[in-house]
């Protein structure tokens, strides 16, 4: 049987100076990239559940677009050429996209 870990209660100050610092959103975001693609509305919602601002949010997400680090139309690319090779149909696959915050002409253009 594996333990489970109960998170610690933290510092409410720590906290909130975390959830607005740029830096640590940043390396939390490229620390996600590093792991597979995301696109842009999924990597937002990941960051805020983290416990980041939004504005902080958009401000870090706008900067990795600038850098390509983050780009939604490589991602929806990638996301239909490798659901359609498992033999998923196009409506589901924009389905899939539109939920995650594609633009439908990046959906289109996949």
């Amino acid at each position: 049987m594996g333990t489970f870990r109960r998170k610690r209660a933290g510092d409410p100050e720590k906290a909130a100076a975390k959830a607005r610092d740029p830096e640590s959103a940043r390396l939390s975001a490229l620390t996600l990239l590093a792991r597979r693609d995301y696109a842009s509305g999924e990597l937002r919602q990941k960051l805020e559940s983290e416990g980041y601002e939004p504005g902080v949010v958009a401000a870090v997400l706008e900067g990795l677009t600038e850098e390509r680090a983050l780009n939604d139309a490589r991602y929806a690319e990638n996301y239909v050429a490798s659901h359609a090779g498992r033999g998923q149909g196009p409506l589901r696959i924009a389905a899939d996209l539109r939920a995650l915050g594609i633009a439908t002409e990046l959906i289109e253009a996949a």
